[in-house]
């Protein structure tokens, strides 16, 4: 009985140790204090983005949309990227089901130093009709324009670096789709 005793204890205390090493695994680091870096990624600097992008909602179509597209196209050209409003209509096909919206992609684009593939980043700015966004995609986006932001401070990049951000994802990957099939850029990727 004893021993019994002993052996239960043990599998409550592995158990209670795996549940605080899942718990450590699966919490997000903490936050650098202090000055961060300019070359450095900023958790800080990125969430000036993100609250200005995730204001209200801005789905597909809307005046708050085109507010969010001209801040992402903005924040790229301070950045030294050149950049394009790709408007266009997607056709997506589900068996039976056709869904089709007018999207604006932006595409910022950098030059690197050699003539090589291109390397992507992409996230979509739109958000559903009653959220502002902030978890998909505004995280996403603020990413994206605080990485690039980093990167430019850094040594200049071996390969163009193309920044990608889509409209209509919330609709069916509609921008996404339009990307894939009418961007040039894609046959460098």
């Amino acid at each position: 009985m004893k021993t019994l005793h002993k052996s239960g204890i043990l599998i409550f205390l592995a158990t209670l140790l795996l549940i605080l090493i899942a718990i450590r695994a699966a919490s997000p680091p903490s936050l650098p204090q202090g000055t961060i870096s300019d070359t450095a990624f900023s958790a800080e600097r990125a969430y000036v983005h993100l609250n200005a992008i995730c204001k209200i909602p801005h789905s597909i179509g809307t005046a708050e949309n085109a507010r969010v597209r001209e801040y992402i196209t903005t924040v790229c050209k301070e950045l030294g990227f050149t950049t394009e409003t790709q408007s266009t209509t997607a056709v997506n096909r589900f068996g039976s089901f056709v869904d089709a919206a007018y999207v604006h992609n932006i595409i910022a684009y950098k030059k690197g130093q050699h003539n090589s593939k291109s390397v992507i980043l992409m996230a979509h700015y739109d958000s559903q009709p009653n959220t502002p966004g902030t978890g998909d995609d505004g995280v996403g986006v603020a990413s994206m324009l605080e990485s690039a932001r980093a990167l430019q401070k850094n040594k200049p990049l071996d390969n163009d670096l193309v920044l990608l951000f889509t409209d209509g994802e919330e609709n069916g990957l509609n921008g996404a789709l339009a990307f894939v099939n009418e961007s040039p850029l894609v046959k460098d990727m």
